[in-house]
């Protein structure tokens, strides 16, 4: 059987089967022991566990049975975190938890092909999307029984325990990005991570580890309003998997990788074999999970590829495309706060609405805000190429109050990730975002030889955007 996993939201703002159950089979976990594997708190464990947090938060107290030693060293503080191995990993665990979920919901004779939830706080034309709905609200369940999917230490942005996320900090830039796999330094962290070793955290984020997905992380768990305050269940990786919202934020962030899989052909999951393999080496730790009766199944990411292979069996209800198909350059340009140009206005002065064009390059100015000084101010623009030929690359380069930036393209509008400032003859750090460095380089710059080029200055932002010949090598 291949069982679907729904949008939460199209579930309905109510109760319904599917988050009723949810909620039976949680409440199932719950009595179980931490000695046991398939229980709520072994299973949130295995993400982090931190005991003088937990006994605070009142999960287990000072005289709770741990599992052995040997036991919690090989599955508990399992998680990956600032590695290649995220998406892979939060899949496997994701998988356990679901088959052990649904093995509890059958056994209180509830439906065979419950699947877990998604929640898509970016889901177009739906004004809730960002928010809770009832099921994980409400203090009680249908019955009058206490819900087991609410806690208190879920405080939300503001810590009222009212939930609704920034879409400013929701992005999707991430499905964008071009390669899967990034590097730890100078260049991206890919799409889903650099590669590492075994890594339960430190070290760089890949770009849907840092947004979304940590970013809803501390909107929803947020901190509390008393001094000093405690951080949610969701603020922190070692509590995280005690809050049922958790899983439901992971079910779409594992979409999210398919999504991004199937909106570009080019998008390929990493075929290294030290990837696929997973962590190796004498000493190092493997991906290990529970089956429904409790017993260790080790994984690699070789086995993460497929949602429908016999191991997993899985769909999602929606994988289209949240972006409509807009052109990855369009999408990259709002990484720097850049907006869609409006219909030009006139060509010329320093006004909102200015426009330059030249060789085919057109940079638009869109409007100032306020600052407590005009350096500060910001400047809303953007810029769009028309006519690059191959073998031609497009580049803007901008000044503003934080920072230098810099970045190229190719005739097919693809962000050039290896091409670099160097190669044009300017200093290697020019482009990078540093309140040190924001001068460095631009009040001296000359177009390269060769290059057509069209500049724009502000008093908050000074802009150049051009096209050059690419170096032959």
């Amino acid at each position: 059987m291949v069982f679907t996993r729904k949008n939460l939201w199209r579930l309905g703002d109510d109760w319904n089967d599917t988050m009723l159950w949810y909620a039976r089979g949680v409440l199932a976990l719950q009595a179980r022991p931490l000695t046991d594997p398939t229980s709520w708190t072994y299973l949130a464990a295995m993400h982090g566990f931190a005991q003088a947090r937990w006994i605070h938060y009142g999960y287990i107290t000072s005289s709770t049975p741990l599992p052995s030693l040997a036991v919690r060293q090989r599955d508990w503080d399992q998680c990956q975190h600032q590695t290649g191995f995220f998406l892979p990993w939060h899949r496997g665990y994701l998988w356990s938890f679901e088959a052990i979920v649904r093995d509890a919901i059958v056994k209180l004779h509830g439906p065979a092909d419950w699947a877990l939830p998604y929640w898509d706080y970016n889901e177009k034309g739906n004004p809730k999307a960002r928010q809770l709905p009832r099921a994980l609200t409400d203090a009680q369940m249908p019955g009058n029984k206490p819900n087991p999917l609410v806690n208190k230490f879920r405080f939300g942005r503001n810590g009222s325990g009212k939930v609704d996320v920034d879409p400013n900090r929701i992005r999707l830039n991430c499905l964008t990005e071009r390669d899967f796999l990034g590097v730890a330094s100078g260049g991206s962290a890919g799409f889903g991570g650099v590669p590492t070793s075994f890594n339960h955290g430190s070290g760089r984020n890949g770009m849907l580890e840092s947004e979304p997905h940590n970013n809803v992380h501390v909107e929803v768990g947020g901190q509390s309003n008393q001094s000093p305050p405690d951080p949610g269940l969701m603020s922190v990786p070692n509590t995280a998997a005690l809050d049922p919202v958790f899983w439901l934020h992971h079910a779409n962030i594992d979409r999210l990788w398919e999504v991004w899989l199937k909106r570009d052909a080019k998008h390929k999951n990493p075929t290294v074999k030290a990837w696929l393999d997973g962590p190796t080496g004498a000493g190092v730790r493997k991906f290990v999970v529970p089956d429904v009766k409790g017993h260790p199944v080790t994984f690699t990411p070789r086995d993460m590829l497929n949602t429908q292979a016999h191991n997993l069996n899985y769909v999602y209800q929606d994988t289209s495309d949240p972006l409509g198909g807009v052109h990855p350059l369009a999408v990259r340009a709002n990484t720097f706060a850049l907006a869609a140009a409006p219909p030009a206005r006139q060509v010329g002065g320093p006004d909102s609405g200015s426009v330059v064009e030249k060789y085919g390059l057109r940079l638009t100015l869109h409007g100032f805000g306020r600052g407590r000084s005009p350096d500060e101010a910001s400047v809303s623009y953007s810029f769009e190429y028309c006519d690059l030929k191959e073998g031609e690359v497009g580049f803007c380069f901008w000044r503003r109050c934080d920072g230098l930036g810099v970045i190229f393209w190719d005739a097919e509008g693809k962000e050039m990730r290896e091409t670099n400032c160097v190669l044009f003859g300017l200093p290697e750090d020019f482009g990078r975002h540093s309140a040190t460095q924001r001068y460095v380089g631009w009040d001296l710059f000359k177009p390269p030889a060769g290059a057509c080029w069209a500049a724009v200055g502000f008093s908050a932002c000074e802009i150049m955007t051009g096209k050059l010949r690419l170096p032959s090598r």
